[in-house]
């Protein structure tokens, strides 16, 4: 337990308590006071106050890997609370306003309301600052609950509840006593803020800077920097702020990320400081990136701190893909050689061999990049620049940057230094944003709500609008997308006017009308009890499983409520596919929707710019061109067909043809009920997730093309097939047998082809080798027939055939077999094998005449036949008795051994 001498937590906790109801420098002016007193009873190590007062940028251990739902949890187990009780559900369900709305929305507060009757610590605590760490150093390495409700509990008998509240704001990261990390700083060193830039460690700022008059500021290895970052400008300023030369670069769709090395040892930092070496690789063994690059510095590089974008690239499209395949890439550690994988595109270098180079003018750490680092496709690639000078190029640049649906450029000075943390006009980024032109504004209901924060703790700040499900006369809605922005706080009155319609979300009691994917509300709304309102937004969006619907709206903004509407009349799913298919669609402000001359007019750029080649984004990512429209000199084929083209390589060619006869296209392979989903492989990422799921067939582009070639919808077979679920696996047994020999459809040569090639060379039964045997006859035939022998080989031309499969026993019909994953012919039943051979047999004949001439009726009584085809000479004797119009009898031997 403490001594008299030690720093007491409670004192921190009544100097957080004054600084939080001091105004203005007041609060600065405290926490010095505090500081002094320290240096002078205690020392120079801040670090142990410093880090409870900041938590969040506490990079050493202090991850405790808590929220709200699991400090609840863990209390209610603590003070032997019932979770189903009105004090459990109190804090279980915190952002709810109680009978006291005060505490709402806060959830330290709300615990405090609950702690404070039930603790034993009468007065002050007596734990010192150092007590305290400890114990969250244990919380921090806990590897079970049962090792934090340790911890919780031993706060509990040793904490005043109001001490209790602040350690549960230091567990949360979020103390709001009301000074920022910029105060904190001043106060304690005038250098800590550009030190921590450098270092993004609260320990170190502490260590190096213990005495404010000495000044100190460097970049050091392995400790992060907080990195240059880029200004948002209008674009007609920039030509003007640059004042000569700049530099374009693309921006790009990753994660900031700098490399440090030392004596090739990698570790890996984002841009706020999280440490990400155990997914690159802390050396050439380890890791999904470092065992590729570590031979791509210059020998006589010892040490290096590069500053770059994380990206994944994909090696069969030489391109890049959009950022949230990165993780999943980083941690694939497959050896498949075709996977998408991590590459670092570096755009800077701040330091080399112990020497700082954010002095040097950028184009000089260009110079210098390129001296000591040498690119490896796929892996570790320099960033490309084009230099400019004037608005045109710059337009040009951003335009090419919106018809490529990239992220935006960045212009730079050349001759700028690099300053850590800064956003200045040495970098600048222009982002295409979109313009409101979705067409009419949504009409959504209202489905769910999510209560604000602070000043608005007490009443619900954000809305989840849902789509209405037609397929049942009863109310059913699938949440679409969440809004807050356009909200007035009248909007939010009359939203709010009625709280006894809401009801408390419970994800394990979730009703049976309304469905959501993994973004929750706080509590649902009844459609008779809800509103209707008027939604604007930018675009329809995949949403993946964000929202139970897989498209959602981009930038979704509440402009009114529709009080004559009800939940009838609110949009449904089908209205709004609708939208999306026939393209009442935003479209993307291209850069002259920038510019605006003095006249208040627009400025339109038409001059096209060449396309880079280092990097791109792939064009499976980009929207279809909705434009293209049905060319009505093509057959229809595909009309009231939907498609989905996933990552194959001409893409925009497949989707060009599907259009012109007559197909819809999606985005998405869950943007239809009955959607066609085409890809050449099943390597992609996107279309293996897709496979897992097990939810729709994957079929091969060749089918698109044989299709128009055919001039018709070719039913489908395994042949076409990169995917087959289980539903269409049992159609195909019931069309086709298991080689995909159509029962009903004509096959050709190079069908015959394909289904030999797919049988496998086995030890056959006699029934099986007779088979064979006459299908590779069958092969030969087909093999030799030219086109000039079958216009001359026309001896049943003007013959109507009957081709009698009553005549054996092949007529019966044959049994399912119920084992479907029995492949083997040869462990079947003889009688079943015979049927099959005989019903091949049948087939062969049927091709021959027909080549010879012949047509063919199922009609035994037409008078017209002139031969029939049986099985066995006995049936020909039985025919023959029978016959009295001269109607020739032939065997399936006679015909096959005279051809």
């Amino acid at each position: 337990m403490s001594s008299s001498d030690e720093p007491l937590f409670s004192d921190l906790c009544r100097l957080l308590e004054l600084v939080q109801e001091a105004k203005g420098d007041q609060k600065k002016r405290r926490l010095e006071k505090y500081l002094q007193t320290w240096r002078r009873k205690y020392g120079h190590d801040f670090y142990p106050v410093m880090r409870l007062l900041l938590p969040y940028l506490n990079k050493e251990g202090a991850n405790y890997r808590m929220k709200e739902a699991n400090l609840a949890k863990i209390y209610i187990d603590v003070l032997g609370i019932g979770r189903k009780s009105e004090t459990g559900q109190r804090l279980l369900n915190w952002k709810v306003p109680g009978k006291n709305n005060q505490t709402a929305g806060d959830f330290a507060s709300v615990a405090y309301d609950v702690i404070a009757p039930r603790s034993t610590v009468m007065g002050r605590g007596k734990l010192t600052i150092a007590e305290v760490n400890n114990q969250l150093d244990l919380l921090n390495a806990a590897e079970s609950v049962k090792e934090s409700q340790k911890v919780i509990r031993y706060f509990f008998d040793n904490c005043a509840p109001d001490e209790q509240k602040w350690i549960i704001r230091i567990i949360l990261k979020e103390l709001k006593f009301g000074l920022t990390e910029k105060s904190v700083f001043q106060v304690y060193h005038p250098d800590a803020e550009d030190l921590f830039n450098i270092c993004s460690s609260l320990k170190k700022v502490c260590e190096d800077l213990q005495d404010p008059t000495i000044r100190l500021t460097e970049i050091s290895l392995f400790n992060p920097i907080k990195p240059m970052l880029a200004k948002l400008v209008p674009i007609q300023d920039i030509v003007k702020l640059m004042g000569g030369e700049f530099w374009i670069e693309q921006k790009l769709d990753g994660e900031r990320i700098q490399l440090h090395m030392r004596d090739r040892e990698y570790k890996y930092y984002s841009r706020r400081a999280t440490n990400y070496t155990e997914l690159y690789g802390s050396n050439r063994y380890e890791g999904s990136l470092t065992p590729f690059i570590y031979d791509c510095f210059d020998s006589r590089v010892k040490s290096c701190v590069i500053d770059g974008e994380m990206v994944t690239w994909d090696p069969i499209y030489q391109a890049v893909l959009p950022f949230g395949t990165l993780k999943t890439a980083g941690l694939d550690r497959s050896a498949d050689e075709n996977k998408a994988r991590p590459c670092f595109v570096i755009f800077d270098i701040l330091l080399c061999n112990g020497k700082a180079l954010v002095e040097k003018p950028l184009s000089e750490r260009q110079l210098f990049l390129r001296k000591v680092v040498k690119e490896k496709e796929g892996h570790l690639i320099i960033l490309e620049h084009k230099t400019a000078s004037t608005q045109k190029e710059l337009v040009d640049a951003v335009e090419m940057a919106i018809r490529g649906r990239q992220e935006g450029v960045i212009v730079k000075n050349p001759s700028s230094a690099y300053t850590l943390n800064t956003r200045n006009n040495d970098w600048i980024k222009i982002k295409p944003e979109y313009m409101d032109t979705l067409g009419d504004s949504l009409d959504l209901l209202v489905i769910g709500g999510i209560y604000g924060v602070g000043k608005r703790r007490d009443m619900l700040g954000s809305f989840f609008c849902g789509l209405r499900d037609t397929s049942s006369s009863e109310p059913k809605f699938q949440s679409f997308c969440r809004f807050g922005t356009g909200v007035t706080m009248e909007d939010l009155k009359e939203f709010n006017k009625n709280p006894q319609d809401w009801k408390p979300f419970d994800a394990n009691k979730c009703p049976s009308w309304i469905s959501f994917g993994k973004e929750k509300p706080d509590v649902i709304i009844a459609p008779n009890k809800s509103y209707v309102v008027q939604i604007k937004a930018a675009e329809i969006v995949p949403s993946g499983d964000t929202f139970a619907v897989p498209y959602t709206l981009r930038f979704p903004r509440f402009e009114k409520i529709r009080q004559e509407k009800d939940w009838q009349s609110a949009m449904s799913f089908q209205e709004m596919m609708d939208i999306k298919k026939y393209g009442v669609q935003s479209k993307k402000m291209t850069a002259s929707d920038f510019i605006h001359t003095t006249r208040s007019k627009r400025r339109k750029i038409n001059e096209p710019q060449k396309p880079r080649k280092k990097l791109r984004i792939l064009d499976n990512f980009t929207v279809a061109d909705a434009s293209t429209s049905t060319d009505k000199s093509k057959p229809a084929l595909f009309k009231n067909m939907d498609f989905c083209i996933m990552q194959q390589k001409s893409k925009q060619e497949l989707q060009r043809q599907i259009k012109e006869h007559g197909g819809n296209l999606f985005q998405h392979p869950e943007g239809s009920p009955q959607i066609y989903v085409i890809s050449d492989s099943d390597k992609y990422f996107s279309v293996k997730n897709l496979i897992k799921k097990e939810k729709c067939d994957i079929i091969h582009p060749r089918w698109i093309t044989d299709c128009i070639e055919a001039g018709r919808v070719i039913p489908l077979n395994p042949k076409y097939m990169v995917f087959t679920t289980e539903s269409t696996e049992i159609k195909f047994r019931q069309s086709m047998d298991e080689w995909g020999d159509s029962y009903v459809e004509e096959v050709t040569t190079e069908d015959i082809k394909e289904i030999l090639d797919r049988m496998p060379s086995r030890e056959l039964s006699t029934a099986d080798r007779q088979r064979h045997q006459l299908l590779a006859k069958m092969q030969a035939c087909f093999q030799e027939i030219s086109l000039e022998n079958l216009l001359s080989y026309n001896s049943f031309l003007g013959c109507l055939v009957y081709l009698d499969v009553s005549s054996s026993s092949s007529s019966r019909p044959l049994k399912e077999n119920s084992n479907k994953n029995n492949n083997n012919i040869g462990d079947r039943n003889l009688e079943w094998a015979i049927r099959e051979n005989t019903r091949d047999r049948f087939r062969l004949v049927k091709s021959i005449l027909k080549y010879q001439g012949a047509e063919f009726t199922d009609d035994i009584n037409n008078s017209e036949v002139t031969h029939i085809v049986v099985v066995k000479q006995t049936d020909v004797n039985r025919y023959q008795k029978s016959s009295t119009r001269g109607v020739k009898i032939l065997t399936i031997d006679r015909i096959v051994e005279s051809y």
